[in-house]
């Protein structure tokens, strides 16, 4: 018995070496690779969402015609972000973003290809299945590659790096297809050959996916309580002490973990609503204030400037989120994000002004840089299967998206086109509400808890 506690002492030993060795070597690189990875493919996809609208349009689109192409494009890349979660923990993440960026090489060059309508309504879901391939797995990929770098750096390196790509591929399609229409699909296709070549380098596992169950495990103390005895003869001492500290201290670190463990599943669930809530204003911002901005005579490019302040906040509290400790596992930071992000709605829809909306535009950012992060922080950190997580983080931001456009429309419709950023105020100060009441109960004793 006492043979078996040394020798998972000598494997725990032999997998930190591995972990030393492999951390500064091949997960080094992953570091780098992985976020140009998710800039590089914000940058070519970004530009094709931009141009699809605006070959449709070429191609003699109606409004509902360009709203039904966006609808079924996010659709399927939901559908297909929650299963290929899942797929990612049971066959690995490697494997799924390299068939999306094999799929999506095709797909775009088909669409430089396209001269009718009927054409993009059989290539753009195509296309959704094909984002939604990458995008969760390689989410999953990035918590396992990133060997000494603690989760909130990796995340915000990585959340800076799709910002910033997203921003730039606008940029780039409206460049290119004001050249030629078939540029921006052409220029994509390339580049997802470039990722392709990029994430074909990288180790199909990383350290953190391999060493992470074999730290912190409450299975020895299970074994001791059940069997005390067993402390005294072997057969789980060296499990016990392998870390650091006496039987009681070990215990006490597995209770403070379960704690944790309960307040970063409450955190996660808010993650996800809060990805939600705020893709909801995103989508009535995006779908919506350009109409807004025409009644009120701001020009083409002031409107994609006011828009811009969204992701430019955003890439910034992705920075210092990514660089900041002490918001991991704080419902504080939740509602103070949404208190200032319903301000900025209720801005854009009490006010007007292109100052106004500018200032309105960079609050709603701040809070979906906030909410954003921490719905893949706590999709992530300490937790399982973290593929099926970040799936479902992905459905969150497709859904509220599409939510945003269709039940923002409805309002503005029935209501005023100002009325759906008060439904996004109203939604801002519920989940910011939401994130107060649950902080408070479980930071506070049951005895007191129950009085709320």
């Amino acid at each position: 018995m006492v043979a078996t506690g040394s020798q998972s002492s000598v494997q725990r030993n032999a997998d930190l070496n591995t972990y030393s060795k492999v951390g500064t070597g091949t997960c080094a690189q992953a570091g780098i690779r992985i976020p140009a990875c998710s800039f590089l493919m914000d940058l070519f996809a970004g530009a094709v969402i931009l141009s699809v609208p605006l070959m449709a349009v070429s191609l003699g689109a109606s409004p509902l015609v360009l709203g039904n192409l966006g609808a079924v494009q996010r659709l399927a890349y939901m559908v297909t972000g929650l299963l290929a979660g899942r797929l990612s923990d049971r066959l690995g993440a490697k494997g799924l973003v390299i068939t999306s960026t094999i799929s999506l090489t095709l797909i775009f060059f088909l669409m430089s290809l396209s001269y009718e309508i009927y054409h993009l309504f059989l290539l753009v879901p195509l296309m959704g299945v094909g984002a939604g391939m990458f995008w969760a797995p390689l989410q999953a990929w990035m918590g396992e590659q990133r060997a000494g770098v603690s989760m909130a750096r990796a995340v915000g390196n990585f959340n800076i790096a799709w910002s910033i790509g997203n921003l730039a591929g606008s940029l780039v399609a409206g460049a290119l297809f004001s050249i030629g229409r078939s540029l921006p699909f052409i220029f994509a296709s390339a580049g997802a050959v470039v990722i392709f070549a990029i994430a074909a380098g990288l180790p199909a596992r990383g350290v953190e996916s391999s060493t992470r169950k074999e730290y912190g495990s409450i299975e020895p103390i299970k074994t001791a309580l059940a069997d005390p005895a067993s402390i005294v003869t072997g057969a789980v001492s060296t499990d016990i002490t392998a870390g650091s500290g006496s039987f009681q201290q070990n215990y006490g670190r597995q209770e403070s973990e379960r704690r944790q463990a309960i307040v970063g599943s409450a955190l996660r669930l808010l993650g996800w609503a809060s990805t939600f809530v705020v893709y909801f204003a995103v989508g009535v911002s995006t779908n919506l204030f350009p109409k807004i901005a025409a009644q009120e005579g701001t020009s083409p490019l002031m409107v994609g400037v006011l828009l811009a302040a969204i992701s430019i906040s955003r890439t910034v509290t992705f920075f210092f989120m990514g660089r900041r400790e002490g918001w991991q596992y704080q419902f504080a930071p939740l509602t103070t994000a949404f208190l200032i992000g319903a301000f900025g709605s209720g801005l854009v829809a009490l006010f007007s002004g292109s100052a106004i909306y500018m200032l309105g535009f960079l609050l709603i950012g701040i809070a979906h840089g906030v909410a954003y992060t921490a719905s893949l922080f706590y999709s992530l950190d300490g937790t399982e299967k973290a593929g099926s997580k970040t799936g479902i983080h992905e459905a969150m931001v497709s859904s509220g998206f599409m939510a945003g456009a269709f039940v923002g429309g409805i309002i503005a419709e029935e209501l005023g086109l100002k009325a759906p950023f008060v439904a996004s105020m109203s939604l801002m100060v519920a989940i910011g509400v939401v994130a107060w009441v649950k902080g408070w109960r479980l930071q506070n004793p049951p005895g007191e808890a129950h009085r709320l």
